[in-house]
């Protein structure tokens, strides 16, 4: 699987090990994006003086959109086809939603300080850590099916011995993928067993006299 598929792409399956490389690059691309925006645009004393404020604010809100949805395009087709290799479609990412739904009714309900306020609660930092530890869990340690399944056949790399699932599952795992069973051969055996033949017994016969009478007692 190429680099820009693991990113762009929502077909197929990864592994855990391209999962991780896929988040890793994704907070790669955020740091390097916020650092040029930051010290290229925000600490610009021309870009923020009185006369290009305005159109600053509006290039601004468009770095930011722009940024917002490259994001959310690659962290969407990352879990994507994580969740394939889990043999689950996108419907599981649904409760990954649950803490910003959160927010956005306490934001409707009591305005920014109720928002402000609840996102400072212990209900809502426990429901953020339970369905990003269930998530973390889910994607980055669980095993992928094996085999074929709806969305694929198993990824490139996951049954290679020494790989990340050997790291995960101890040596016996790469052990049983290295030394396959050695078949032995076995002849056929019949249904019935064949009959033995029966030896003739030899009867022990009276030794010959030869002519001569046994002496009488």
């Amino acid at each position: 699987m190429s680099f820009a598929h693991l990113l762009f792409g929502f077909s197929g399956r990864i592994n855990r090990l391209q999962y991780w490389q896929g988040i890793a690059a994704i907070f790669g691309l955020m740091a390097v994006l916020g650092g040029a925006f930051y010290y290229g645009y925000v600490t610009n004393p021309e870009v923020l003086n009185g006369r290009n404020l305005l159109s600053s604010l509006g290039f601004m809100l468009l770095a930011v959109l722009a940024l917002s949805i490259v994001l959310v395009w690659t962290s969407t087709a990352v879990v994507t086809k994580r969740l394939h290799d889990r043999n689950k479609n996108l419907l599981w990412s649904i409760p990954a939603l649950l803490p910003a739904v959160l927010v956005f009714g306490a934001l409707l309900t009591g305005g920014i300080e109720a928002m402000l306020n609840f996102q400072n609660s212990l209900v809502y930092q426990a429901v953020q850590w339970l369905v990003m530890g269930w998530y973390t869990i889910e994607l980055g340690f669980l095993k992928g099916t094996p085999g074929g399944n709806r969305f694929g056949p198993v990824p490139a790399g996951s049954e290679v011995p020494g790989g990340f699932d050997d790291l995960l599952h101890g040596e016996e795992a790469a052990t049983a993928r290295t030394e396959p069973p050695v078949a032995t051969a076995r002849r056929p055996q019949p249904a019935v067993a064949p009959p033995v033949p029966r030896r003739p017994v030899k009867l022990a016969s009276a030794p010959k006299t030869f002519g001569r009478r046994p002496a009488a007692g």
